[in-house]
């Protein structure tokens, strides 16, 4: 028998009606509890309790504004009533206005302090908005009153993992899997923790147990791989990246990171297509840039047009794969190079550019652009087919000046660089600080700092060692360092852009690398195909400069036994 109700216009109103419409609004039969409210509502239109639940049969169907338009009107009759409060925040979360929805669950808290659903969903919501430190005490406040509320402490444990507080992070997710061990949120959160944390063999237990339990979670998966290639697995990394790149084709992070591990294992015929992915991210590591003119590729002849080359990532990228440029010149076509501001003297003058511009400069008509990193994909760049370095000196009248500068000291000359900008992604990993660094000075050698900046964490050491000399400000652009460097007999760095300038100069040069190099110092080599005169010193494992340190004093040791006296 059919349970609809059918209630003509004039039909009397029951005194049970409320009760009846409520107990079918309970029993999920919501088309006959609405026709109920309504008829109750057009006897008694100030019934503030069929406004209420009229508001939240809305809400159930779906169609928020009407919901908050009841409850509000509910609420006008009845201020302190916290179940319209509290579904009038629902539905206005529902419908994006958070501020408003803060301030409903505010008036419930108000009214009713103890409301755990209202402060786990404000704590959830300004979590949302990114207002983490509000969200840590909202879910703090319901973990006091209820120390097992599990929705409230995972969402903790998220909200100090956005704050960086990665142990208590950690900790959190682990008791979250103490009270529900095949949790995969919780077990997917607390491996990335783990690997922001450095404890990579964690991490990686961490994604097999999620991968057990549902094998088919993309993000899983990637982040396998990155723990996988941050420990030097760099095949198994690729064999994970191209999972991941099965299950979501369009896995932006997945294509790109596939090609920087096929670049990094020599696989430069995967590599140079698939990094080409660097465009399509949503955290983009080389912004997309409209000329309003094609992007060159290769292929299509171009003598006679005029094309634009410019920078796109690092001063570093600039310097190594401006040696493309003559090549495109050699085409036929006029070429103009966009750089960074710091390199437009250093470059004025390199081969093939007929004109060196700075970013931000007013650019002429062009008919095509083509970033310079993506060069290689458009030669077809193969490891025996790599060009030689740009011809890049310093001015002789700013390396006499420096060369008067530092006066006629016979020692062998070393410069010094032992950490790039500390906006790097990867700078944890490639910097080293001065205090370690200093392992290097020995005598018989003078040494030069080519820092131009100096980190406040380094004063102290660098106090502490007069015999490393620090120009700092005196190295006010590229030509300046480059002419130092000229005076120098070896500089010794870590990966930096002045690794990559005096490589380019032919000037022998010491790079130190983490057990995660960047792709272009490859692997299992101490030499490299980019630059003749680089040594490589890499890290056995993960956090072990202490060794690398020890071999490169050793060679500088060899070094000053040869150096004529």
């Amino acid at each position: 028998m059919s349970s609809t109700v059918r209630l003509p216009s004039h039909a009397p109103l029951d005194p049970n009606a409320l009760a009846r419409a409520h107990s079918l609004h309970r029993q999920g039969l919501l088309a006959e509890a609405e026709a109920l409210y309504r008829h109750i509502l057009q006897a008694q239109p100030q019934q503030v309790d069929a406004l209420q639940l009229l508001g939240l049969i809305e809400a159930q169907n779906q169609r928020s504004v009407e919901a908050v338009a009841l409850f509000d009107a509910a609420l006008a009759l009845r201020p302190d009533l916290v179940a319209a409060w509290f579904n009038r925040g629902i539905s206005l979360q529902t419908l994006k206005r958070s501020a408003d929805a803060i301030g409903s669950y505010d008036r419930v808290l108000a009214l009713q302090p103890e409301h755990a659903k209202a402060q786990y969903s404000r704590a959830f919501l300004l979590h949302e908005l990114q207002r983490n430190a509000e969200a840590l005490d909202g879910f703090e406040v319901l973990l006091r009153a209820s120390p097992q509320h599990f929705e409230a402490l995972y969402g903790r444990s998220v909200v100090l993992q956005h704050l960086g507080r990665h142990g208590e992070a950690v900790a959190g997710y682990e008791s979250c899997l103490a009270m529900a061990p095949d949790h995969v949120d919780a077990l997917f959160n607390r491996s990335l923790v783990l690997h922001q944390l450095n404890r990579t063999a964690d991490a990686l237990d961490g994604y097999d147990r999620v991968l057990a339990l549902k094998p088919d979670h993309t993000e899983a998966v990637f982040g396998r791989g990155v723990a996988l290639q941050a420990c030097g697995r760099h095949r198994q990394a690729q064999d994970d990246y191209g999972r991941a790149c099965e299950l979501q084709p369009q896995h932006e992070r997945a294509h790109l990171n596939r090609s920087l591990c096929a670049l990094l294992l020599g696989d430069f015929d995967t590599g140079w297509p698939g990094y080409e992915w660097r465009f399509c991210q949503t955290e983009q590591v080389a912004p997309i840039r409209d000329f309003g003119v094609p992007r060159w590729q290769g292929g299509p002849e171009i003598r006679g047009k005029t094309i634009l080359l410019h920078a796109e990532q690092g001063l570093g990228d600039t310097i190594q794969f401006g040696r493309y440029i003559e090549q495109v010149a050699a085409l036929g076509a006029s070429v103009l190079l966009e750089v960074q501001p710091p390199l437009q003297v250093l470059l004025a003058d390199i081969d093939g550019a007929e004109t060196v511009l700075a970013h931000g400069d007013a650019l002429p008509v062009v008919d095509l652009h083509c970033s310079l990193l993506s060069l290689p994909l458009a030669f077809g760049t193969r490891l025996d087919t790599i060009p030689a370095p740009l011809t890049l000196r310093a001015a002789p009248s700013q390396v006499q000046a420096w060369r008067q500068r530092l006066g006629d000291d016979p020692r062998l000359r070393v410069g010094l660089v032992w950490s790039g900008s500390p906006l790097h992604l990867n700078d944890v990993n490639r910097s080293i600080p001065l205090a370690d660094f200093s392992a290097l000075l020995c005598d018989g050698v003078a040494f030069y700092s080519l820092q131009p900046e100096l980190r406040d964490s380094d004063r102290a050491a660098l106090d502490a060692h007069p015999e490393l000399r620090h120009f700092g400000s005196e190295l006010r652009q590229f030509t300046d360092t480059a002419a130092l460097i000229e005076a120098m007999d070896v500089v010794i760095t870590v990966d930096t852009s002045v690794a990559h300038l005096a490589g380019t100069m032919g000037k022998p040069v010491w790079i130190l690398l983490s057990a995660a190099p960047d792709w272009r110092w490859m692997l299992g080599r101490d030499d490299s195909p980019w630059y003749p005169t680089v040594r490589l010193f890499r890290q056995p494992a993960v956090g072990d400069w202490p060794s690398v340190l020890d071999r490169v004093r050793a060679a500088l040791a060899g070094l000053v036994e040869q150096h004529p006296r």
